[in-house]
């Protein structure tokens, strides 16, 4: 149901300087006559496929399935690739043979302003599975992959209605070389209806992805050591500010314990003195809270996506 949003994003990939290339429009249960929109402004120029909803993991799977091309892109509705972007990266691609994924900062829109968003960098040796563990963020209208790399990793997990994203790219990211292009390529929209905006669900998805891939790669785990342990935890301390933020510190402090059990800390401890104590209900006492966290939250993001030294 993203028909306002819909023709700009089929426009811009309709706009690219790259033009081999095919257009398939998986509509996952749309309701708001979208088909028809589509017959009508686009006919044949695109392959459009409607299903019964399944969310974002079956949709995407379903255009892959129906797709005959060698490099693979997706795109959601309510976002838009930059003219050359298919250009740039299908060159990535065809020079690199031992590349299977490219990606590329991206753009945030918010109503007319355009924000530089920066992607996770590439770790010294050349790999994105810590960094997108650590941080999950890789724009997912920002990457250009060989089919060949999702036969081997395997599809989006619809088992997941969120985080499906980042379990299909750190899935890739341990079985394929991958490529940062620093040339933008992408941008997506902000506006209340996105996915992304309901943090608790989302921290809740993430949590229990995040721990079934560990269970699931174990070598991984091993190699990235520590992080595995204080990555669960700063979810759950995540989880922390959203529930404190919703006044609902019962909650709030069930996850505490838990990330302070995961990965232990001087910064915990603290917290678990505010909220046994009952000070947290004090707003100023969450103001200090949540900035600390936002401020931590900032640091990190800095050190993976733009720093990358690791």
């Amino acid at each position: 149901n993203r028909k306002a949003f819909l023709p700009e994003a089929i426009d811009s990939v309709l706009n690219q300087t790259y033009r081999d290339i095919e257009i398939i429009v998986v509509d996952d249960g749309s309701t708001d006559g979208t088909g028809n929109l589509l017959k009508e402004r686009y006919g044949d120029t695109i392959r459009y496929y409607y299903k019964a909803n399944g969310g974002c993991a079956s949709a995407r799977n379903a255009g892959i399935k129906i797709s005959e091309g060698e490099y693979i892109a997706f795109l959601d509705s309510d976002d838009m690739f930059l003219p050359e972007k298919l250009e740039d990266q299908a060159a990535v691609l065809d020079s690199h043979r031992n590349v299977g994924l490219v990606y590329s900062d991206s753009y945030a829109l918010a109503g007319k302003e355009m924000k530089l968003s920066h992607s996770i960098r590439p770790d010294k040796n050349r790999s994105i599975a810590l960094p997108l563990f650590m941080t999950t963020f890789l724009a997912n209208g920002s990457f250009l992959v060989r089919r060949e790399c999702i036969e081997k990793a395997g599809y989006y997990s619809e088992r997941l209605r969120y985080n499906e994203d980042t379990d299909f790219l750190l899935r890739i990211a341990l079985d394929c070389n991958v490529y940062f292009s620093n040339k933008p390529t992408f941008a997506y929209r902000l506006h209340e209806g996105r996915k992304s905006g309901n943090s608790i669900k989302l921290l809740e998805a993430l949590y229990d992805s995040t721990k079934t891939f560990l269970e699931r790669y174990p070598v991984f785990r091993e190699r990235i050591g520590k992080n595995a342990n204080s990555r669960l935890a700063q979810i759950k301390l995540d989880l922390v500010v959203e529930q404190m933020l919703n006044n609902d510190h019962d909650k709030a402090l069930v996850e505490l314990e838990t990330s302070f059990r995961l990965y232990p800390s001087p910064r915990k401890s603290i917290y678990r003195f505010l909220f046994n104590s009952g000070i947290i209900r004090h707003t100023r006492i969450q103001r200090a809270v949540l900035f600390v966290e936002t401020v931590r939250k900032i640091f990190i993001s800095y050190w993976y996506r733009v720093i990358g030294l690791i």
